[in-house]
């Protein structure tokens, strides 16, 4: 009898051993992760001690401490083994955010890009070093071709010296795309993705090409990799500041959302589910909105592979204590700031993840 006590101990570790292998992946705007030092090159004046957000050290560590509360929890009890982030001012609040105590165990080490965004925010990922192993990383800029709305007055009007002027100022100061390829358990290669496309100011319809050129530049980068290796396995995360079903998402990346019914070079989007469930990583007008998402290559999506996407793993985190509780907001992000007025929360967005198993 003990020693089948101990048989059916063994077993029963074994299955949940098991059924644990998969690693998280996560997505996390995190609004503002500025440090509190002046960068004279950026646009980052509110975020400093004697800024109109009196951005000072108190305030920054607390970011810092929220923020790994969440990364700590993110997708289950050790944490995403890959973060992508966006809104980040630099190295420097990297290193600070993954030498936080509650985190620091966690061992992540950093891919980061200085990138032209005039306000100095960039994208970022964390790995896990213990598991992953990085081959190579890259970013990819982003050029704007001049359109009539872009073009200096100059360009319009003026000819010879001037002309030639004008058309060197080039619009090219929205966030890179990182590219990073990393493998997995000294096996599996992954070619991860954080972007965060262009925002919405000044409406949608005017926003709108700069978002559909970006995505026409992401789709373009994931076929050169995939017709130098078709089997490999492709992350896009990111910002994209659109939804599933809107044009740069649904058209030009050429996004599927039926798992089952995929060509060998197709992207499947798992949030337009979650989409339609009502949830979302932002609010807009007390609407959620689902712009942080995850698109992944087919060859993660085959279930009869070792290696692939867990059907309905793709999640938006969002515990009660990151939910405003005030009356009027309930259940919407609670963010770090709501214009001026210091609140002392997490972020405007909720982060996302997804499960893969190998």
């Amino acid at each position: 009898m003990k020693l089948l006590a101990i048989s059916l101990f063994f077993l029963f570790a074994a299955f949940q051993s098991n059924a644990q292998k998969a690693i998280t992946v996560a997505f996390y705007n995190v609004e503002n992760l500025f440090d509190t030092i002046n960068n004279k090159k950026t646009q980052d004046e509110d975020f400093l001690p004697k800024g109109k957000l009196k951005w000072g050290t108190e305030r920054y560590f607390s970011k810092l401490n929220h923020i790994a509360k969440v990364i700590d929890q993110l997708g289950g009890d050790e944490g995403p083994d890959i973060l992508g982030l966006c809104e980040v001012e630099n190295k420097r609040v990297l290193n600070d955010l993954v030498n936080m105590p509650l985190i620091r165990s966690k061992g992540y080490d950093i891919i980061h890009f200085d990138s032209p965004d005039e306000r100095g925010i960039d994208v970022a990922l964390l790995y896990k070093k213990v598991k992953f192993k990085l081959v190579a990383a890259d970013a990819v800029k982003i050029h704007f071709p001049l359109s009539i709305e872009e073009q200096p007055k100059e360009l319009k009007t003026q000819k010879g010296t001037k002309r030639k002027k004008a058309k060197k100022q080039r619009i090219d100061r929205t966030r890179d795309i990182l590219v990073a390829t990393l493998v997995f358990n000294k096996a599996d290669t992954f070619t991860f993705i954080v972007n965060h496309f262009p925002s919405r100011l000044g409406g949608q319809d005017k926003s709108e090409p700069k978002r559909l050129f970006v995505a026409q530049t992401l789709r373009s980068l994931h076929d050169d990799i995939m017709k130098e290796n078709y089997h490999r396995r492709v992350i896009m995360m990111g910002d994209f500041n659109d939804e599933p079903a809107d044009r740069s998402i649904k058209e030009t990346l050429a996004c599927k959302y039926d798992i089952n019914n995929l060509s060998w070079n197709d992207l499947y989007n798992p949030m337009l589910d979650l989409k339609n469930e009502g949830k979302g990583s932002i609010s807009y007008k007390k609407q959620f909105e689902m712009i942080d998402q995850f698109i992944l290559s087919n060859s993660l999506c085959l279930q009869g592979e070792k290696v692939h996407y867990i059907q309905k793993t793709a999640m938006v985190f969002n515990p009660d204590w990151m939910q405003e509780q005030d009356e009027r907001w309930k259940g919407q992000p609670f963010r770090t700031f709501a214009g001026e007025k210091y609140l002392n929360g997490y972020s405007d967005h909720f982060p996302v993840y997804l499960k893969i198993a190998y």
